[in-house]
């Protein structure tokens, strides 16, 4: 039986990839420290800001075209989509609260809230994208062809090439196998333009993958 185009399964890898290597970088942070401070905040800011461009394109691209199928579900979704944004303007907040303070004591306080709010941010997000590859999944392999399924896909990246993207791609090339980079690439082939795919081919090999544009 022919696999069925998934369509949050690389995404998804490449954003708990993202969200496993954060963690582990917030849990390492001596918040005493001024260039581990601003190293992990500003790390922590990209986070958050790929993250809610994801939740941003699925409401635009995903979920409008199956909403008049399972209204129950995207009225589910768009509630978790908002409170991500909640969790996601908390830690903007601990992190502007941190960058204002001015004291050991102050950074080290913030630094374990942000750590607290994060593992929080961490454990939704990772039950809403198995809801997402759970049920939205099914429901768009149920009422739309494999080619419908990657042209709502195709929207998302877009004519451009942006640097989001490619942090973005880089995030999935950094938590895929050889194999599935391989495969990946060669179903986006096509579905993009020349000079973004030849980007994508660029970046699997500088993450070490041996594969060319040809």
């Amino acid at each position: 039986m022919q696999q069925r185009y998934n369509t949050f399964y690389y995404i998804h890898k490449g954003l708990r990839g993202m969200l496993f290597d954060t963690g582990m970088e917030l849990q390492k942070t001596d918040f005493r420290s001024t260039s581990q401070r601003a190293d992990v905040s500003s790390k922590l800011t990209e986070v958050l800001e790929l993250i809610s461009r994801h939740s941003f394109h699925e409401d635009r691209y995903i979920f409008p075209p199956i909403a008049a199928y399972h209204s129950k579900l995207m009225e589910e979704l768009e509630k978790d989509h908002l409170y991500g944004e909640a969790l996601n303007e908390q830690l903007l907040k601990l992190l502007e609260d941190l960058k204002a303070a001015d004291h050991p004591h102050k950074w080290q306080t913030l630094g374990l809230q942000i750590c607290r709010a994060f593992n929080r941010y961490l454990a939704f997000h990772l039950q809403h994208m198995e809801k997402e590859e759970e049920k939205v999944n099914q429901l768009l392999w149920e009422k739309f062809s494999d080619q419908e399924i990657a042209d709502m896909k195709g929207a998302i990246v877009g004519p451009d090439l942006s640097s989001h993207l490619l942090v973005e791609v880089d995030w999935i090339l950094k938590s895929i196998s050889e194999s599935e980079a391989d495969s990946w690439l060669q179903g986006i082939r096509g579905r993009v333009s020349e000079t973004i795919f030849n980007a994508f081919v660029a970046l699997a090999n500088k993450n070490g993958f041996r594969v060319d544009d040809h």
